[in-house]
């Protein structure tokens, strides 16, 4: 029974270690962030902590080939805090193509909001000059009966629709 609970101890302990924060880096408040992703491209290099460790790629003359290999093989990744790597590279195309989609996305939206805008200013527009015509006008009660408009209630749905045009229409 203690060799199962032993077992079982290393067990987590050895899954709770691979999956740690491979970056560690420190925000623009000072609090320590741990993530498995690159930091944000406003954070500078010199408050990045801890980055994961890349394994250099084996150079030709390890590998037993010739030195006319060595023009054709990729030069190893260096973990240097200078150095860009594909990873990071790959982040910030991903970011720039996400901050764009969100700038077409609001572009959008705003031309839906012109649309919208515009058409409110035509039906306000057109409920005005309904109101302002010198016929008779009618509306509908809820009990489905036609009832004619005093000139008061002319008047007061003409101020309404005045409004609506002096705010839609701007």
């Amino acid at each position: 029974m203690k060799l199962l609970h032993c077992i079982t101890v290393l067990a987590v302990v050895v899954v709770c270690t691979s999956a740690s924060a491979q970056w560690i880096w420190l925000d623009q408040s000072g609090r320590k962030v741990f993530s498995d992703r690159p930091p944000p491209s406003d954070i500078q290099e010199t408050n990045v902590l801890k980055r994961p460790a890349y394994v250099a790629k084996q150079s030709p003359h390890d590998m037993g080939g010739t030195s006319d290999d060595a023009d054709t093989q990729q030069a190893p990744v260096k973990t240097g805090a200078t150095q860009t790597t594909a990873a990071d590279k790959e982040f910030a195309a991903r970011k720039k193509q996400a901050a764009a989609a969100e700038l077409a996305r609001a572009q959008a939206i705003r031309e839906q909001n012109e649309k919208i805008k515009v058409e409110n200013c035509a039906s306000a527009r057109q409920a005005l000059m309904d109101f302002s015509s010198d016929g008779r006008l009618t509306h509908i009660k809820p009990n489905g009966e036609r009832e004619f408009l005093t000139e008061a209630q002319i008047a007061s749905e003409r101020q309404r629709a005045q409004k609506a045009v002096d705010s839609s229409c701007q």
